[in-house]
C-alpha cells in the first residue's frame, strides 16, 4: 500500500497550527466545505510566499498533504528523510543537474498516481515558482500531466477532482501579516477524458485554463501591471470602505473594486490619485485609515495600552534571550526577504517550547511549586507573549493616530486638502465598486 498519510504530520499538525496562528494576526479560512472528503484530490494553489505558502496551508487543511516540491532542497541526506515524513515529494528540472530527470519525475508521477488512488491529496503550485507579487502567472504542463496521467494508469481513477486554493496576505515581509485561505469548487477531471483520448494536447490546454481562471477568482490576481502600486496600495483604503469587520467580506469588496478599476476609463487617473495619497501618508508616518481616527479614540487607546505596558514590559524581557538572536540570524542569514517569515513562524514556534523548558524546569525543580502552579506559571508566560504581540499592533495604530492629529493640529490647510484626496479617492472606490 502507498503512502497515504505521516505519523510525524500527524503528531506536529495542532502544535505547529497553534504556531501559525500566533504568527499571523488574524486569519480566516472559507469553503472548506467543498473539501473533498473521500476522492482523489490534486490540490493546486498561487504561490507568492516562500515556503509559509505550503506549510500554512498544511496546518489549515482538514486532510493531510502530500506536496511536489522542487527537488534541490531534498539533497541533505537527513532534510530528504525529514521532508518525506511529511509526505513531501521531489520534483525534477533541467537546473537540478540529473541525468535522467524524465525519468525521476516519472517515478515521482507513478508514485503519486499510487497515492491519489487511495484518497490522498496531491498538492502542487502549478506556477512552479514564487515571485512576492498579487499575479497568477501561466502554469506548467505539470498540473496537465499529473491530472490525464492519473486518468490513465488508474481505471478507477474517474472520480479525480482539482481543488483550487487561494491564498491573500495583507504583506509578504511584515510580522504577523494577515491570511486568508479560499477553498473554490472542485473541477471534475473526468469531463476531458474523451477530449484527452482524440486530442490530448487540447484536454490539457482546456484543463489548465478551467484551473487557472478558478484559481484567480479565488486570489487577488492584477492583471494590469501599470495599475499594480495602485491596487496594493488601495487595499487598507478598501477595507476600511467595505462596511465589514469579517476578512472574508473586506477581500471580497477589495477583489470586486481591482476588477471594475482594471476596466475603468478613469483607472489611471485615479491610480495617480491613490498613489498620491498613500504617498503623503506614508512620508508623515500614518496610514490612510488613520485619517479617520478622532482624538477620543487615541485616548483610549492610550488607556487601554497603559494597562498592558506591564505585561508587555514583562514578556519582552522574558522573550528578549530568543527574540535577538532569531532576529540577527535572519538579517544576516537570508538574502531573499520572501523566505525572512518563513523561517521566523519556523524558528518561534520549534524554538519557544525548548525555551520555556530551559528557563521553568529548574524552577520548578529548586523551588517548592506544585505541578499545577508551575502549569499555570507556564501558562501564563505564553498568554503574557500573545499579549506582547497584540500590544506590539495597537501601539503602531496608536502612533499612526497620534502622528495624523499632530499633523492636522500643525497643517490645518494640509490636513483639509488631505482628507479631501482620501474623499475622492473612497468616493470613487464606492462609485465603481457597486
Amino acid at each position: 500500500m502507498p503512502k497515504t498519510g505521516s505519523i510525524l504530520y500527524l503528531a506536529l499538525r495542532p502544535f505547529l497550527r497553534q504556531g501559525a496562528k500566533t504568527f499571523v494576526c488574524r486569519h480566516e479560512i472559507t469553503g472548506l466545505e467543498n473539501f473533498p472528503k473521500n476522492k482523489p484530490v490534486l490540490l493546486i494553489s498561487n504561490h507568492q510566499n516562500a515556503m509559509l505558502d505550503p506549510v500554512l496551508i498544511c496546518f489549515f487543511s482538514p486532510k493531510q498533504l502530500h506536496w511536489l516540491t522542487r527537488a534541490d532542497i531534498f539533497k541533505n541526506g537527513l532534510i530528504k528523510k525529514l521532508l518525506h515524513n511529511f509526505n513531501m515529494m521531489p520534483v525534477y528540472r533541467e537546473r537540478d543537474g540529473v541525468g535522467n530527470m524524465r525519468d525521476a519525475n516519472t517515478k515521482i508521477f507513478e508514485e503519486c498516481y499510487d497515492r491519489l488512488e487511495y484518497h490522498a491529496v496531491v498538492s502542487m503550485f502549478p506556477e512552479g515558482t514564487h515571485r512576492g507579487k498579487k499575479q497568477l502567472i501561466p502554469f506548467k504542463k505539470g498540473l496537465g500531466r499529473l491530472a490525464f496521467g492519473a486518468l490513465e494508469s488508474k481505471p478507477n481513477m474517474h472520480d479525480l477532482v482539482i481543488l483550487p486554493v487561494g491564498l491573500d496576505y495583507s504583506d509578504f515581509y511584515e510580522y504577523h501579516p494577515e491570511l486568508l485561505i479560499k477553498f473554490g469548487k472542485p473541477i471534475e477531471v473526468e469531463k476531458w477524458r474523451s477530449v484527452y483520448k482524440v486530442d490530448s494536447a487540447k484536454a490539457i490546454a482546456e484543463l489548465m485554463e478551467e484551473a487557472r481562471k478558478a484559481l484567480s477568482d479565488l486570489m487577488i490576481d492584477v492583471q494590469k501591471e501599470e495599475l499594480y502600486d495602485a491596487i496594493i496600495q488601495s487595499r487598507e483604503l478598501c477595507f476600511e470602505l467595505s462596511a465589514s469587520r469579517k476578512l472574508s467580506e473586506q477581500f471580497d469588496f477589495y477583489q470586486k473594486f481591482i476588477k471594475a478599476f482594471e476596466s475603468d476609463s478613469r483607472g489611471e487617473e485615479m491610480s495617480a490619485k491613490i498613489i498620491e495619497l498613500n504617498s503623503i501618508c506614508k512620508e508623515n508616518g500614518f496610514t490612510t485609515s488613520s485619517l479617520s481616527a478622532s482624538k477620543l479614540k487615541a485616548n483610549l487607546m492610550a488607556l487601554v495600552l497603559g494597562f498592558l505596558t506591564p505585561i508587555y514590559l514583562l514578556a519582552r524581557i522574558l522573550f528578549l534571550p530568543i527574540e535577538k538572536p532569531i532576529d540577527i540570524f535572519i538579517k544576516n542569514k537570508i538574502k531573499d526577504p520572501l523566505f525572512k517569515n518563513s523561517l521566523r513562524m519556523a524558528l518561534w514556534t520549534f524554538l519557544v517550547p525548548i525555551y520555556l523548558g530551559i528557563i521553568s524546569i529548574p524552577i520548578k525543580l529548586f523551588t517548592q511549586c506544585s505541578w499545577m502552579e508551575w502549569c499555570i506559571g507556564l501558562l501564563g508566560v505564553l498568554l503574557a507573549g500573545r499579549i506582547a504581540i497584540g500590544w506590539l499592533r495597537a501601539y503602531r495604530k496608536f502612533q499612526s493616530t497620534n502622528r495624523w492629529l499632530s499633523f492636522q493640529s500643525k497643517n490645518s490647510e494640509k490636513k483639509k486638502s488631505l482628507e479631501s484626496l482620501k474623499k475622492e479617492c473612497s468616493d470613487y472606490i464606492l462609485s465603481i465598486s457597486k
